[in-house]
């Protein structure tokens, strides 16, 4: 990983009402940005579910971590990368047991094709971006044209960490040959129709930025279903089709999550951190956090200081 070492740490994710993520770009100038997502070792770091316009490719350089597409799990080893699709709700985890890192590139989708190029735009772009059946490639060496892709990946890094004159043109060249490689090996793609973002993805959105501001409250099934209009019975199976978890496990964990970043990051008392996060009784958040991390609040913060 020192290798890379040059490359800018991603910063803290951050997102507006709709879980779009507005902390990528570090230039509105630029048509591109690439980060080092750092996971440490029971950090608990979790990149929280949200979406982004830009086209996301991603490669693991240290340890493993976890890419989560709704009910799709990819566990990635090092070497291994992924392409995220532009507005794809998806969320990014470490496996806790050791120190994990990828380095990523976001990509507008200008960087291959602007829609003033009409002919380009709209045969091999938009119908790639627009289409939200289309979610993500896995990107190991199984094939001979991901193995390409997961190589222009790593020039492109080199070029970033490097920047001799003209490394912007170096790659934008090899951006394209990543999307040309996409194209002509997902050929079926461009011939589905384009769909406009699904229900269920609409309501889920909705559901957790509810969570995501009012986890220090308690949450009822009648408050989350409200939010929606749509019936308790229905708010129950989104979740469970669309993330494979019902909501309350869900509300537990990011309440867990937060937890855990205090724990690590704040001189909070654990007992102001267990009712700061949603839980009415101390017991039953220590026993939550055991299951969840398995570690007690006060092992967790001692482990995270050593």
């Amino acid at each position: 990983m020192d290798y890379y070492d040059t490359i800018t740490r991603a910063p803290q994710i951050g997102v507006n009402e709709q879980l779009e993520e507005i902390s990528l770009s570090s230039s509105d100038l630029s048509p591109y940005s690439i980060f080092l997502d750092e996971f440490k070792q029971h950090s608990l770091t979790t990149f929280q579910n949200h979406w982004h316009r830009s086209l996301q490719f991603s490669l693991v350089i240290l340890g493993q971590v976890k890419y989560s597409m709704g009910c799709d799990e990819y566990i990635l080893n090092p070497g291994e990368g992924i392409f995220i699709n532009s507005n794809a709700l998806h969320c990014v985890n470490s496996l806790a047991q050791e120190d994990s890192c990828a380095i990523t590139l976001h990509m507008d989708p200008s960087l291959i094709s602007s829609q003033s190029d009409i002919l380009l735009y709209t045969k091999y772009v938009a119908p790639i971006i627009n289409n939200t059946l289309f979610k993500c490639i896995v990107l190991q060496e199984d094939f001979a044209w991901k193995s390409q892709v997961l190589e222009s990946l790593r020039r492109i890094f080199d070029a970033e960490m490097h920047r001799c004159t003209g490394y912007e043109l170096f790659i934008k060249s090899q951006s394209c040959s990543i999307w040309h490689q996409i194209v002509a090996n997902s050929p079926s793609i461009l011939d589905q129709v384009q769909t406009e973002d699904s229900i269920d993805s609409q309501r889920i959105r909705l559901m957790l930025d509810f969570i995501h501001h009012s986890y220090q409250q308690k949450i009822t099934l009648s408050q989350l279903s409200h939010v929606c209009n749509i019936s308790k019975s229905e708010c129950g199976r989104c979740f469970q089709r669309t993330l494979n978890i019902p909501p309350f496990d869900y509300i537990l964990h990011y309440r867990i999550e937060v937890a855990a970043r205090l724990l690590r990051d704040s001189q909070t008392t654990i007992s102001e951190i267990s009712y700061g996060v949603g839980f009415s009784e101390i017991s039953y958040f220590y026993k939550q956090f055991k299951r969840i991390t398995g570690y007690t609040p006060k092992e967790y913060r001692l482990l995270c200081r050593t």
